[in-house]
């Protein structure tokens, strides 16, 4: 029996060599179907901000000084580019360009794995991504994300491209655009096996970062951090999740309302817990990334796949996001491409956690509940849920690396 199922899988793996790009055409097409029926949706609460913050600087208002801008400064261009379309079309511009951004992460998952598998193995990236992210339809088109989460993976191929210069001045620039890629920048550094490469990742990032200095002695960028630094437990974060389950089925004192642009839970526990859940935070993010740097003086450690190299940086990722006090629904976003790239090296538990964390977030967002009264009992319970698999990925990351 097992003689016969390796026997078809040996010729699966066969038609797919042959067929390799029919294949990823039609995955491509089948993934961006759910998205026509999205495409003309009304623009959503974030989409009329980024307009909103366009239009401060198109009338020489000055960001992070003459108006609250919470990004760092690299996404100003972004949000002021669909302005190009028209006041009419700005929303419709966004799309297109989350569309492009989103082709971009799709073609460089198909190439990553081209390069690193064969036959059904090789279209695993890109098939896991595609077919989740419609899933994440709703604000998909209308956030932000997509453009840092492509930047990111942009980097880490080219890392893997050994274009270390090139990898380093993305990864700045992600770091300008959304501030998570700063993870990667010591693990990356860390990789590199010669004193030449690691001069060039380091000139890489000082080019990306320059620019970014240099601004701060015109604009008080870093202003957007004490914003995020203010924000309560955000009601999708592993705390706010835990406290919001006690509430429903322990009538636990606590409160479901609106906080810093997002909803937050509140109440006594909360308050409790807001300190701590930082400390929590911080230990998490600096032990991932300590040991995921530590990790490149262990034997044979130059001798890395791809598919090992997303999963160590996949760790402290998980952290960040898992750990974080504000888990918005398009942190997802942040962790496929990587979760994805995890695929080819065989072991699938954590790529296969993180997919099912982002398919159930429809389940509680958008829902009538969450912006209302908070979420009934059920949309608690798989939020929760959700957050434990979260965490659950991190562990798992932890003992594949330790592997």
């Amino acid at each position: 029996m097992n003689n016969l199922v390796k026997h078809r899988l040996a010729l699966a793996d066969q038609w797919v060599e042959r067929n390799q790009f029919f294949l990823a055409a039609a995955i491509l097409f089948t993934s961006a179907l759910p998205f026509l029926y999205v495409i003309n949706a009304a623009p959503q609460y974030d989409v009329h901000l980024y307009h909103e913050m366009a239009v401060h600087l198109v009338n020489g208002k000055l960001p992070y000084q003459d108006f609250l801008f919470e990004y760092p400064p690299y996404s100003i261009p972004l949000f002021a580019f669909p302005l190009a379309f028209g006041e009419d079309y700005y929303t419709m511009g966004f799309k297109l360009l989350a569309i492009i951004a989103d082709a971009g992460i799709k073609c460089l998952l198909l190439v990553i794995g081209l390069q690193n598998g064969k036959g059904i193995k090789s279209l695993a990236p890109v098939a896991v991504y595609s077919f989740t992210i419609p899933f994440l339809r709703y604000f998909y088109l209308q956030r932000y994300d997509v453009f840092p989460a492509f930047v990111s993976l942009l980097a880490f191929y080219l890392f893997c491209s050994k274009r270390y210069m090139l990898s380093g001045l993305m990864v700045s620039i992600g770091i300008g655009l959304k501030l998570y890629p700063f993870l990667f920048a010591a693990p990356l550094l860390f990789f590199t096996c010669t004193m030449f490469e690691k001069r060039r990742i380091v000139i890489g990032f000082i080019a990306g970062a320059t620019p970014m200095l240099a601004l701060g002695f015109w604009l008080p960028w870093w202003k957007f951090l004490i914003f995020h630094n203010e924000r309560g437990l955000q009601a999708e974060s592993i705390y706010a999740s835990a406290i919001w389950f006690s509430h429903r089925f322990w009538n636990t004192d606590a409160v479901w309302e609106g906080g810093k642009r997002c909803l937050e839970v509140h109440g006594p526990i909360a308050d409790l817990v807001i300190p701590w859940s930082r400390v929590v935070f911080i230990i998490a993010v600096l032990f991932s990334t300590l040991a995921v740097c530590r990790s490149a003086f262990v034997p044979n450690a130059q001798k890395r796949q791809t598919p090992q190299i997303a999963g160590l940086l996949l760790i402290p990722l998980l952290a960040f996001v898992g750990f974080n006090q504000v888990f918005s629904p398009q942190f997802m976003i942040w962790l496929l491409p990587l979760a994805a790239v995890t695929t080819l090296q065989g072991t699938t538990w954590t790529a296969s956690l993180v997919t099912c964390s982002a398919i159930a977030i429809p389940i509680f967002y958008p829902s009538y509940e969450y912006g209302i009264n908070g979420l009934n009992s059920w949309q608690t319970t798989v939020l929760l849920a959700r957050n434990l698999a979260v965490i659950a990925a991190w562990v798992l990351a932890f003992r594949d690396f330790r592997r």
